[in-house]
C-alpha cells in the first residue's frame, strides 16, 4: 500500500514504527529524548550561555567598531596608487581625507579667523588621529579655492589616520568633529565634518540605529503571520523566543571569536540578525508543523515531539548545512567585507538549527503539559488539497501563468538604477550630508568628491617641455565628458597660468622652472602629478 504522509493513520503508524519511516533519524530521536528528560538543564544551558557570554565579552557592535576589517583591500590598485602618491609628495595623510566645512552669515571676520587659526593649531597638535592639515586659506594662491565667492563659507582639508571604513578612520572622524565643535562653540559659525570617511562612518551609525527598528518590525510581522496561521498567541511567539535566545548566544560567540582574532565587518550584525530571523523562523515552523501533525493523529505530546525532531530535524539539518557551507565559501572572496561575513552568517545558521532541535522541544513539552500550543482545527487542508489537484490536472497552463507572473516581477529589476553615491544611502540629516549641503550652497559640487590621476615618468619633468606635456595632458583630460575641473601643477586653481606657460616655453632648466613655480606658491615633486576633477 502506498504511503500517505498526510494521513492521520499514517502519522500514528510512523510514530509507532519509526524504523519504517525513511525520514526518521535515530540520532536526532535520541537527542530529542535527552532534551525532554533534562528540560531544565537544556533551557538553563541556553540561558546561562547567553548571560555568561554577555558578561565576559563586549557587545558585538563594540567588537566590530574596534577591529572591523578594511572596507577596501589594501592591495587594491586605487589604494596602492594613493600610497605611492602620498609617499612621493610626503603627504601621508592624503590617503584618508576629511573636509571641515564652515559657514558664517557674518563672513570670515577677524574673530572668526582667530578661531579658525586655533582650529588649525589644535588639529596640528593632534598627532594620533590627524596626519596632515592643508591650510588653504594661509596661501594667497589657494585661498580663492577654499573661500566661497560671498566669503561666507570656507573649508579645511584634513588628512587623518586609518583607511576608508576601518575603526581607526571612524575614531579619527569622531576626534576631528569634537575639536571643530569645541573651537567654534558659542559662535555663529556652523561647522560640519564631511568627506568619504565621514560619510561611511555616518552610514554605519545610521545602519545600527535602523537595525533595531527593522528587527522589531520584522519580529512583529512574523508574529502576526504566525498568529494568522496557527491562531494561537503562544505558538506565534514561540519561534521568536527561540530565535531571540539563539541570537543572544550567537552574538556572544561571535564577540568572543572576534576578540580572539576572527575577522568581522561593519555588516556582520545586520546580516547575522536578518539571516537568523529568516532561517530560525523557517526551522521552528517546520518542527512545530510536524509536531501538530502528530498531535492531530492523537500521538502523545512527548512522542510527537521526539518524532518531529527525528523526522523533520533531518530536513532542517540538511538545509542548515547547505546554507552554512555556502556562507563559509565566502571566505575565499578577495573583498574582505564578504570574506568576514561568511563565517558569521554560517554561525548564525548553526545556532538557529541547534536552538530548533534542542531548545524548542523542551519548551513544547512544558507547554503541552499545560494544554498550551496545541494545534487548532485545520481549516485550510481542503483548500491546499484542491490546489494540489489543480496543479496535477493542469500542469502546463499553471506553469505558464506562474512563469508570466515571475517574469513580470523580474522585469522590475531592469528599472533599477545603481548608484555609487553613498550619500544617498543615509538620511539627509546626518552630519556628513549636512556638510555636503553646506559646501553645495557655496562651492562647485566637485570640491570634496575628486579623482586623482598619478603620472610617473622615469625622466625629470621639471623642464619646459615636461611642464608643457603635463599641461597638454591636463587640457585633454578636461575635455572628457563628466570632468568638470582639472587642477594640477600648471593650473592650481583649475585655470592655466599664462605666466607659467611663458616660463616653460622659454626656460629649459629644471631649477629655473621650479624657482618660477615657487613664486606662485607651487611645487613640483618628481615623479607625480595630481589631476583632480
Amino acid at each position: 500500500m502506498a504511503r500517505n504522509p498526510d494521513s492521520p493513520r499514517q502519522a500514528a503508524y510512523d510514530s509507532c514504527y519509526p524504523q519504517h519511516n525513511r525520514e526518521y533519524s535515530a540520532r536526532l530521536a535520541a537527542l530529542g529524548r535527552f532534551t525532554l528528560r533534562h528540560k531544565a538543564l537544556v533551557m538553563g544551558a541556553w540561558l546561562g550561555a547567553a548571560v555568561v557570554l554577555a558578561l565576559l565579552f563586549p557587545q558585538l557592535e563594540t567588537v566590530v567598531r574596534q577591529q572591523s576589517v578594511d572596507l577596501i583591500p589594501r592591495d587594491a590598485p586605487s589604494l596602492q596608487t594613493v600610497e605611492r602618491m602620498s609617499a612621493a609628495f610626503g603627504e601621508q595623510g592624503s590617503k584618508t581625507l576629511l573636509f571641515i566645512a564652515m559657514e558664517d552669515p557674518n563672513g570670515l571676520t577677524a574673530a572668526t579667523q582667530e578661531r579658525y587659526d586655533q582650529l588649525v593649531a589644535r588639529l596640528q597638535d593632534e598627532k594620533d588621529h590627524v596626519l596632515q592639515v592643508n591650510d588653504l586659506l594661509a596661501d594667497p594662491v589657494t585661498k580663492a579655492q577654499a573661500l566661497s565667492a560671498d566669503e561666507k563659507a570656507w573649508y579645511l582639508p584634513v588628512g587623518v589616520a586609518g583607511t576608508l571604513g576601518d575603526p581607526t578612520a571612524a575614531e579619527s572622524v569622531k576626534t576631528v568633529r569634537s575639536i571643530g565643535a569645541d573651537v567654534f562653540a558659542g559662535s555663529s559659525t556652523t561647522v560640519q565634518v564631511t568627506g568619504p570617511p565621514a560619510t561611511f562612518s555616518d552610514m554605519i551609525a545610521s545602519a545600527e540605529h535602523d537595525l533595531l527598528l527593522i528587527s522589531i518590525a520584522t519580529a512583529a510581522v512574523i508574529a502576526v503571520i504566525l498568529l494568522i496561521v496557527y491562531r494561537s498567541v503562544f505558538t506565534a511567539l514561540l519561534p521568536l523566543l527561540v530565535i531571540g535566545l539563539s541570537l543572544a548566544v550567537g552574538r556572544g560567540v561571535l564577540s568572543a571569536l572576534g576578540e580572539m582574532g576572527m575577522p568581522v565587518s561593519q555588516f556582520t550584525v545586520a546580516f547575522m540578525t536578518a539571516i537568523l530571523l529568516g532561517a530560525g523562523t523557517d526551522y521552528t515552523v517546520f518542527l512545530i508543523s510536524r509536531y501538530h501533525e502528530q498531535r492531530r493523529a492523537q500521538v502523545p505530546a512527548e512522542a510527537a515531539i521526539i518524532h518531529a525532531t527525528a523526522s523533520i530535524g533531518r530536513v532542517i539539518l540538511a538545509s542548515a548545512a547547505t546554507v552554512a557551507l555556502a556562507f563559509l565559501a565566502m571566505v575565499f572572496a578577495r573583498l574582505s567585507v564578504f570574506a568576514a561575513l561568511g563565517p558569521a552568517c554560517a554561525i548564525a545558521v548553526l545556532f538557529g538549527f541547534l536552538a530548533t532541535v534542542t531548545l524548542l522541544p523542551p519548551v513544547l513539552a512544558m507547554a503541552a503539559k499545560r494544554g498550551i500550543g496545541e494545534p487548532k482545527p485545520d481549516r485550510t487542508r481542503r483548500y491546499w488539497n484542491s490546489v494540489a489537484v489543480a496543479v496535477v490536472r493542469r500542469p502546463v497552463p499553471l506553469l505558464i501563468v506562474s512563469l508570466v507572473i515571475l517574469v513580470a516581477l523580474s522585469a522590475v529589476a531592469a528599472t533599477i538604477k545603481i548608484s555609487y553615491d553613498d550619500r544617498k544611502g543615509q538620511p539627509a540629516t546626518t552630519a556628513s550630508n549636512q556638510g555636503y549641503q553646506l559646501l553645495d550652497r557655496h562651492f562647485r559640487k566637485d570640491v570634496v568628491i575628486s579623482e586623482f590621476l598619478v603620472v610617473e615618468n622615469p625622466t625629470d619633468m621639471r623642464t619646459g617641455k615636461g611642464l608643457a606635456d603635463l599641461d597638454e595632458m591636463a587640457s585633454r583630460v578636461s575635455q572628457i565628458p563628466g570632468v568638470t575641473k582639472v587642477s594640477g601643477v600648471t593650473r592650481p586653481t583649475g585655470e592655466r597660468l599664462d605666466q607659467a606657460e611663458l616660463a616653460w616655453q622659454n626656460c629649459g632648466s629644471p631649477e629655473i622652472v621650479e624657482g618660477f613655480l615657487s613664486r606662485f606658491g607651487l611645487r613640483l615633486v618628481f615623479p607625480d602629478l595630481i589631476v583632480d576633477g
